[in-house]
């Protein structure tokens, strides 16, 4: 493969020396140095264009224990070459590097790559162990993608766009006559230019093979007399309606979920409970809500779980238009997902993503629609009315097994309610689901009414979340929708998950799995010099850092047990707000609280500034000390650093609690990092060793 450019930013010290961009040295043997010690190098994304400029983030966790230099190289190996392209940094330099929380062993690194010719690129990172030898990461692979042949896409969508013409000529004014209609349109779409194949995967679904390679497609759904779409097998609002709405229909942002867990995954332990659900958090992803109205789920599962008397969950929802393509990438954070939509043979996800070619992310969507098996494809979605009119209603992408399969991430051990047609026609959702780590998928053999599928919604939460029960137990599993389609609500994988009652992973050792997170939290394995106090990892939350900007909790809802007396916990509190703001009303706040099956919130122990300022004997300047007393506060910066000031700790402080007055007690235990005054400056805590006595 030829480079025409490679572009890229690192922080200063990468800068030393490199006055060109390639340094074409031969670093030592690749077989000298010991493969895959350094750990695992993430690329994304890992499709991209040719001949466009493609931002990429590079990332390698270093094992726990792993004493490394200050920088490490990314090397592209493409071709059995070894170009040096810039450096993976740990400088919590979010703009610049990419990289979230500095002293976390995950070194990362922003690069703009551009390539001419298509095929696979190659990367490693290598490093230097502290006094010893140099190392390398295992492989990650970016695959480069021709564009796609002038016009390919401008026939691709007027080929859908006069799909509900040719099905009223075919129709003949009658709904009665779909399944013929659209056995029919399959016989004229093979005529169409630019058509390579056609597939009738369905009987109101259709799979266009373009000669591009991208696959497009029509689901083709119902409507009632009152124009209520009643089945989920194709069609959308127009987008006209779709922006006539948006601003009605409640979105949690993008910021609130942190993306990924920042402790080496090859360090958890494989002894967790399998049979748990892995947290509380439930995705609810409903691209057509306004479409199938009154026909929705979602208010009834969050009635329902609003209703569970022992239990906090926290639900996000997407919802229309704002269920996009990037929105899907955040399901890997939740322990049960809904999915409300229109799909098709076991293989398909419909957004409400509508195409738009001028759009900045068309051009990363390219790549993913193309190859063998692609991740992405565009369908027209249309409707048919009681009485047997056609309407085309907009092309939107959809996403193939594939990109579940390739998103990055694991799901933690999380329970999938695919609410959409044909969702286990094939196994191919299914399959990359449980591959990805989710233990148990929920779906439909055929053509599924939106009614039913609201049946079994409340079914599933009533009986997993209200009653405790596990996922083999749901008494509607194997019943069936009834003529025409006689769609049955089926489950794969795992028959035993539930969610737990115990306090458990209160050492971290299996990264989040057991907690519940609002906003920023996460497991790592160190944080500069800071080392967990019992195993491997530590929590961490904080008011809003990297990623995410949102204050962070973690909670877990157990049953005390008849004898339980104490909490106890290690604590150590970090904020840029030491000692600039002791004082004022900037107060960040360390909270611990108990929640009772009556959502009444008792904080049993709460930390500000200006608390832990008066307890470690520090003060804010003053004429008489400009700099301030920092007591028994240490000073850990440049070590540790945030984004802004200076950051005092308090270093690891051990508190126990009494919680008799909750013994025998459904509650929800909660640690939350919360903001005063505003949210400028951070703080964050790390906790371990959580553990009821």
């Amino acid at each position: 493969m030829k480079k025409l450019l490679l572009i890229f930013r690192f922080s200063a010290i990468a800068l030393i020396g490199a006055a060109v961009l390639f340094l074409h040295t031969k670093c030592s043997d690749d077989n000298d140095i010991e493969p895959n010690l350094l750990g695992e190098l993430s690329v994304f994304p890992q499709q991209i264009l040719v001949n466009t400029n493609t931002e990429i983030r590079a990332t390698v966790r270093i094992p726990s224990g792993l004493e490394v230099g200050d920088t490490i190289r990314l090397i592209d190996t493409t071709g059995g070459g070894s170009a040096e392209v810039g450096y993976l940094v740990d400088s919590g330099d979010l703009q610049r590097d990419g990289d979230e929380i500095k002293g976390d062993g995950i070194y990362s690194g922003l690069f703009t790559i551009f390539e001419s010719d298509a095929g696979q690129m190659t990367f490693v990172a290598k490093g230097q162990i502290v006094d010893g030898d140099e190392i390398r990461s295992t492989p990650a692979t970016v695959a480069v993608f021709d564009n796609l042949p002038t016009g390919s896409m401008n026939d691709l969508l007027t080929t859908q766009n006069n799909i509900a013409d040719q099905l009223n000529a075919f129709l003949g004014g009658s709904q009665a006559n779909t399944e013929q209609a659209v056995s029919q349109l399959v016989q004229w779409l093979e005529t169409q230019p630019g058509v390579e194949n056609v597939n009738h995967t369905g009987p109101t679904s259709v799979e266009i093979v373009y000669e591009s390679g991208i696959r497009g497609g029509a689901i083709i759904s119902k409507q009632d007399e009152h124009g209520t779409t009643i089945t989920r097998g194709g069609g959308t609002t127009r987008p006209d309606e779709f922006r006539q709405r948006r601003s009605e229909t409640p979105v949690v942002p993008l910021e609130k979920q942190t993306r990924g867990i920042s402790v080496d995954e090859s360090t958890l332990k494989s002894t967790f409970d399998p049979n748990t659900i892995g947290n509380r958090n439930v995705f609810i992803y409903a691209p057509f809500e306004w479409e199938f109205a009154p026909w929705n789920e979602r208010g009834h599962i969050i009635n329902i779980l609003d209703s569970v008397a022992c239990g906090e969950f926290s639900v996000t929802s997407y919802v229309n238009q704002q269920a996009t393509v990037g929105r899907l990438y955040e399901m890997v954070n939740y322990g049960t997902v809904v999915i409300a939509t229109h799909g098709a043979d076991g293989n398909l996800i419909m957004t409400g993503e509508v195409v738009d070619t001028t759009q900045t992310v068309y051009n990363s969507y390219v790549p993913l629609m193309q190859g063998d098996d692609p991740q992405m494809g565009i369908y027209g979605n249309f409707t048919i009315s009681y009485d047997g009119q056609a309407s085309f209603n907009g092309s939107v992408y959809t996403v193939f097994a594939p990109f579940i399969a390739s998103m990055p991430g694991t799901f933690p051990q999380s329970v999938i309610l695919n609410n959409s047609c044909e969702s286990t026609k094939t196994n191919r959702l299914q399959n990359a689901f449980i591959a990805k780590g989710a233990k148990t998928y929920f779906g439909y053999s055929e053509v599924v009414p939106s009614d039913f599928c609201i049946y079994r919604s409340r079914d599933f939460f009533i009986e997993l979340a209200q009653q405790n029960k596990t996922t083999g137990n749901i008494s509607s599993i194997n019943s069936s929708s009834g003529s025409p389609y006689n769609a049955v609500f089926g489950l794969g994988g795992s028959t035993t998950m539930k969610y737990s009652l115990d306090l458990i992973n209160g050492i971290f050792d299996y990264g989040l799995l057991g907690w519940t997170k609002v906003g920023d939290g996460r497991v790592i394995s160190q944080l500069a010099f800071l080392t967990p106090q019992k195993g491997p990892n530590m929590g961490i939350i904080s008011t809003g850092m990297g990623f995410t900007q949102s204050m962070g909790s973690i909670s877990q809802t157990l049953r005390l047990p008849d004898n339980a007396s104490q909490l106890s916990f290690k604590w150590n509190f970090l904020s840029e707000e030491f000692l600039e703001y002791i004082g004022s009303q900037y107060q960040d706040t360390f909270q611990v609280v108990i929640i009772n099956e009556e959502g009444v919130w008792d904080v049993i122990m709460i930390r500000t500034i200006d608390g832990i300022a008066a307890e470690f004997g520090a003060s804010a300047p003053s004429d008489e000390y400009p700099d301030g007393i920092a007591g028994d506060l240490i000073s850990v910066s440049p070590e540790i650093s945030f984004d802004r000031g200076d950051v005092y700790m308090t270093g690891w402080q051990s508190s126990s609690l009494d919680i008799s007055s909750y013994q025998g007690q459904c509650v929800t235990l909660m640690f939350r990092a919360t903001d005063v005054g505003d949210s400028i400056y951070d703080t964050a805590v790390l906790l371990d060793d959580i553990e009821i006595k």
